[in-house]
């Protein structure tokens, strides 16, 4: 999905559930849910993507699991992101957020994740305000995990709020990257307030 190959994708993701369901292990299900409502919505089908993501979300709470409760509320924000609700996308992004941070044992890429999608929600509603500390928050997150993909998209961020020189730094770290949607968001990426 990353990579915006979304037929391997959801190729990959309905083997994960065919697994999960075959194998009875209910404890793994949020995280494909997620991810195949994220397609859905992609897709552009919100009413399924909805339908997955409310199961996928009572499932994570009820597991008190703090990826998949972030998984599950991040694709929340960005079904609400779908309807046009930006309040409700952000709430969603901001307990997406707080719930993959919750404990100190977490699986960071998580949380990176989730910021990157609240800092992108949060941007394309001009509220450079609420953004600059996230764009922070994620910089330093991705660069001491090593994950130089978000640590690109921090800067991409920093360069939206008018950092004139992250766009060249995002560049030259990205050159390792495999991944062409990056190269994609490394070309088209636009200030913040300027709309598509």
């Amino acid at each position: 999905m990353l990579r915006a190959e979304y037929s391997q994708a959801a190729a990959a993701v309905a083997g994960s559930l065919e697994l999960i369901e075959r194998q009875r292990w209910l404890a793994f299900l949020p995280w494909p849910q997620a991810l195949r409502a994220e397609l859905d919505l992609l897709a552009g089908d919100i009413d399924t993507a909805a339908d997955r993501l409310e199961r996928a979300w009572a499932l994570a709470c009820q597991l008190d699991d703090p990826c998949w409760e972030g998984m599950t509320a991040r694709g929340l924000g960005l079904l609400n992101v779908a309807r046009g609700d930006h309040e409700s996308a952000t709430s969603w992004l901001a307990e997406a957020a707080a719930r993959s941070n919750r404990v100190p044992d977490r699986y960071q890429w998580v949380h990176g994740f989730v910021l990157d999608a609240l800092i992108t929600t949060t941007l394309d509603a001009d509220d450079e305000v609420r953004a600059a500390p996230l764009v922070t928050t994620l910089g330093a997150l991705a660069a001491r995990g090593q994950m130089r993909e978000l640590v690109v998209r921090a800067h991409l961020h920093r360069h939206r709020l008018g950092d004139s020189t992250a766009l060249a730094a995002a560049r030259l770290l990205a050159v390792d990257v495999d991944n062409p949607a990056l190269g994609d968001l490394l070309g088209g990426v636009r200030p913040a307030g300027q709309r598509a």
